[in-house]
């Protein structure tokens, strides 16, 4: 009787969760078709005419190329007239003919991409809690702000959300998948801890090839890599990164700010050395759902390595999405400090997803933009050392030092195994070698 009870709960969130996406394209398609998206203004996200704007860099580039020029070097097309930042391999898009009068057509094919990404983590809204808090993340300024740009990430998003999907059923087209996101923009590499499962060897045979690919990429595109870093703009109040606070924080107070980063640095450090020195006592893992733990460890080393090498605009947020579903379930753990951990990591996931609308009613209630940003980022602060004790917590044993080892997992099933396995959408039993999840078995 319990199982079904629990199977009926699955089925209403699940239901729950496709109305928010139906929902989700239904606004986008009255915010585009309807000319309404200068009203994402009222969320605190600044619009830009034309729209779909950073779309049009890669339609300006077939006009650079058309003209003989380097859209590297020279981008006169791009209505902010902006170069490239991306590897030459999106010029492809030249020779499909894609130009500027394709820009809104580029930009809802990233956008059809994004929401087949978040269709894919259906079969892990198992819970009202989870749909619900992913529809919090999906209606979130940052994700608008993807959108009404028309950015690439959207499209990025999807690969990686079908990587983690396939980790359980076809392990090596996730590789390709990741493979696929890294070529086109470099960061999605951090996906790779989402393939890593229970068995080295197995585990190994597909990541390495991977990683060497990618070291022979980036060896092959070296020289464009300074100037795709250069051609990289980022606004501090539109954006997310370790050195805001800092950075900020130096500035109002007359001070340098390299002894301020040197400081967070190392306070970063500290916070991987805390978080192996726990993984000693506790692990977390996730033996039921199929592809939860791989999606969240995806979007928490994105995040991580973003946040941490460089400052990005906030639309690259997006990735905390797929981090949601297996925090949820963290929320629900017996062991006391991962249920607060977690607790604290979905609040301020979600207020980092919210920022922009929170800081733009602060800023106009007090009428400084200063304070809201300090917060912003200590809030960054805050998500980024809790995704980073969740993502060491739940590596597998071979993944960690020897004396990390053998520690027991501490996740409490929110449903049962038996009526799990009788859900649709589910893929079945896994094979030990393709286990994915810390408790995988």
């Amino acid at each position: 009787m319990g199982s079904n009870l629990e199977a009926a709960r699955c089925r209403i969130a699940r239901l729950l969760f496709a109305l928010v996406l139906v929902a989700f394209v239904a606004t986008t398609g009255w915010l585009v078709f309807g000319r309404h998206l200068e009203s994402l203004g009222a969320l605190g996200i600044p619009t830009m005419q034309p729209r779909f704007v950073d779309a049009r860099v890669f339609t300006g580039a077939t006009v650079a190329l058309e003209r003989g020029l380097d859209p590297l070097v020279t981008n006169p097309a791009d209505p902010l007239a902006r170069p490239l930042n991306y590897p030459r391999v999106w010029l492809l898009l030249a020779d499909l003919g894609v130009g500027p009068e394709h820009a809104t057509a580029l930009a809802l094919a990233f956008f059809t991409m994004f929401v087949g990404g978040l269709a894919l983590l259906l079969p892990v809204a198992r819970t009202s809690a989870t749909a619900l808090s992913l529809a919090v993340a999906v209606f979130s300024p940052a994700v608008w702000l993807a959108v009404e740009r028309g950015n690439a990430d959207l499209a990025l998003f999807g690969l990686v959300a079908l990587a983690a999907w396939l980790t359980a059923r076809r392990p090596r087209l996730a590789c390709g998948a990741v493979a696929t996101a890294a070529v086109l923009k470099l960061y999605p590499i951090g996906a790779t801890f989402g393939l890593i499962g229970e068995q080295a060897r197995s585990s190994l045979r597909r990541v390495a090839p991977l990683l060497a690919g990618f070291a022979l990429y980036l060896a092959w595109i070296a020289a464009d890599l300074p100037r795709i870093l250069t051609n990289t703009y980022y606004w501090r109040p539109l954006s997310y990164g370790l050195e805001i606070l800092p950075v900020t924080v130096a500035r109002e107070l007359g001070w340098p700010s390299w002894p301020l980063l040197i400081a967070a640095g190392a306070i970063v450090g500290a916070v991987l050395a805390a978080a192996v020195r726990a993984r000693r006592r506790i692990r977390l893992g996730d033996a039921t759902v199929p592809h939860a733990l791989a999606a969240f460890r995806m979007g928490a080393v994105i995040f991580i390595g973003t946040w941490c090498l460089h400052t990005h605009f906030d639309y690259r947020l997006v990735f905390l999405l797929l981090t949601v579903p297996q925090i949820v379930r963290w929320c629900g753990a017996e062991h006391g400090a991962i249920r607060a951990g977690a607790r604290i990591a979905l609040a301020a996931l979600s207020l980092v997803l919210w920022s922009l609308a929170w800081r733009h009613g602060l800023e106009r209630a007090i009428g400084s933009a200063v304070p809201g940003l300090m917060l912003d980022a200590a809030l960054g602060w805050l998500l980024a050392a809790t995704l980073l004790v969740g993502t060491v917590l739940s590596l597998p044993d071979w993944a960690v030092p020897r004396a990390c080892r053998g520690a027991p997992l501490v996740d409490l099933p929110v449903v049962p195994a038996g009526a799990i396995l009788s859900l649709p959408l589910d893929g079945g039993h896994r094979r030990p070698d393709r286990g994915f999840g810390a408790g995988s078995a």
